[in-house]
């Protein structure tokens, strides 16, 4: 469960990806992608959170579940903010970006011991 998380959460960060360039430019980010981008870290988390308090390994990476959850934070604010035609500043778009790359990262390290 905990991989199939992880494939999730990857593909949500391919599609953030795809609109990167575009909130650094200061234009609206396709509302297609935004929600796609969306459901799939979503359900990502939502397997880890599943995983976390079903099973009876060690490692339940609440770690990994708390940096995406504030990196979710951070999203939902930009998703408002750019709902609400305002610009999303660069700084919380990198941040953003970083702690779910970070996420990820950490997730895989956990998955290939």
């Amino acid at each position: 469960m905990d991989v199939a998380a992880a494939i999730l959460i990857a593909c949500g960060v391919i599609v953030g990806g795809m609109m990167a360039p575009r909130g650094l430019k200061g234009e609206h980010i396709p509302k297609g992608l935004a929600i796609l981008h969306g459901i799939f870290v979503a359900s990502g988390l939502i397997l880890l959170l599943i995983y976390a308090l079903t099973t009876d390994s060690g490692d339940r990476h609440w770690d990994s579940i708390t940096i995406f959850i504030v990196a979710a934070t951070g999203g939902f604010y930009m998703l408002t903010r750019d709902l609400g035609m305002k610009g999303i500043p660069p700084w919380l778009l990198i941040i953003h970006a970083l702690l779910g790359l970070g996420g990820l990262a950490w997730i895989t390290i956990h998955l290939l011991k």
